[in-house]
């Protein structure tokens, strides 16, 4: 694809991105943007290639091939990838009607995430925000200094949940998160269905 500047900027330097790439295949093309609109509206000129000046011409022939992650990460469709545990959080109710009020909104202070609040009419502490917990157990924290003797309960315990987890997938852009994470499970399966069949010929194979 050739670039063509108008006669006031011929003299400047010419900015090759992957925009202009041009597939000699009318099927297969690149996917520079999630949407047609963003193509529309997004300021963005592509990855530069190169900067070509006045007088200078490029003949270049870019070829795309097809890979996996397992083979290099340049194919890898994902960016990030972050599991959370989903938190069980417990408020002891008979040790927290014990405490002052001003003990109480200490607790929802300790917390960074606001995961505790102050109900005024019952003036107690309630969970307001449970999947906001980062598990950085400040509150627990305070609670052994809040009890009398060591060997006494808290009144928040904070545990893992263990039937159920926040998993986050963030793509690159070349496939949507929800379709990564389809395509994972169907590739997980087949894995599975193949041990299976070979466990099953093993067993065949000793009788």
């Amino acid at each position: 694809m050739v670039q063509e500047k108008p006669a006031h900027q011929q003299d400047l330097a010419i900015t090759i991105t992957s925009r202009d790439l041009v597939s000699d295949d009318p099927d297969v093309s690149a996917v520079l943007f999630a949407s047609e609109d963003e193509m529309q509206t997004s300021r963005d000129e592509g990855i530069v290639i190169l900067l070509l000046g006045p007088g200078q011409r490029i003949r270049l022939t870019a070829i795309a091939k097809k890979g996996i992650g397992k083979e290099h990460a340049k194919w890898s469709p994902v960016a990030t990838v972050a599991l959370k545990y989903d938190p069980v959080i417990r408020l002891n109710e008979d040790i927290l009607n014990d405490y002052t009020d001003d003990q109480k909104k200490s607790l929802v202070a300790s917390c960074p995430t606001g995961v505790f609040s102050y109900d005024e009419n019952a003036q107690t502490v309630v969970i307001s925000n449970p999947s906001e917990c980062i598990f950085c157990r400040e509150c627990t924290y305070l609670m052994e200094e809040f009890r009398r003797n060591p060997e006494d309960n808290l009144a928040v315990e904070v545990q893992h949940s263990t039937n159920r987890f926040f998993f986050t997938v963030e793509g690159t852009g070349a496939i949507q998160a929800k379709d990564i994470v389809r395509y994972a499970f169907k590739e997980l399966l087949e894995k599975l269905g193949t041990l299976q069949r070979a466990g099953t010929q093993l067993e065949v194979a000793r009788k």
